[in-house]
């Protein structure tokens, strides 16, 4: 039994860690659009920024979900 405590403490490591990123990602993202304000040139960057995390994340969700 203690390799699958071991194992599920390692995966509540990650999560933990993958969590304080996304909470990261989100505050900053808050800050950013402070910032932007109203101006169509900051906000469209701000979404071509996003657009490209988005992708790097969704890349990265199925790079590490197990097959079923």
């Amino acid at each position: 039994m203690s390799k699958e405590l071991d194992r599920l403490t390692a995966e509540v490591a990650d999560t933990a860690t993958v969590i304080d990123s996304a909470i990261v990602l989100i505050q900053g993202l808050h800050d950013q659009l402070v910032a932007a304000g109203t101006d169509p040139v900051a906000l469209n960057a701000l979404a071509d920024s996003l657009d490209s995390q988005q992708a790097a994340l969704a890349a990265a969700i199925v790079a590490g979900t197990p097959a079923a």
